[in-house]
């Protein structure tokens, strides 16, 4: 996975690079995504596959953030090289708001214990 970075690093900014070698990073980025988010669904549905400290909640969102990233290089397969950094640098940056921002503040409150009201 890190070998063919690169390749498509080099044929990104060459002139008149083809974008096949991006297109081809994205790919092998997009499959090798998808199976470490299944990987990660898989261990957060089976109890047994972590330890026992590991809430339900954390397992979750440590699942749900790994989405992001297959999500984020599917999306990079359909671009063109001058529409790149137009897309990817919001899209990267919504992927880091999400997962060190939103997710951990989304795990904390599922957490906490709920206060009964009696």
């Amino acid at each position: 996975m890190i070998a063919v970075i690169p390749a498509a690093v080099h044929i990104f900014f060459i002139p008149g690079g083809l974008a096949v070698g991006f297109k081809f990073y994205g790919l092998v980025m997009c499959i090798c995504g998808t199976f470490n988010s299944a990987m990660w669904v898989y261990a957060a549905a089976r109890p047994g596959v972590m330890r026992a400290e590991v809430g339900s909640a954390e397992r979750w969102s440590r699942a749900l953030s790994t989405v992001f990233m297959p999500i984020l290089f599917f999306v990079s397969l359909f671009l063109d090289k001058s529409q790149m950094a137009w897309v990817m640098i919001p899209a990267g940056l919504w992927v880091f708001i999400m997962r060190r921002v939103v997710m951990p503040r989304l795990a904390a409150k599922a957490a906490k214990p709920v206060e009964n009201a009696a």
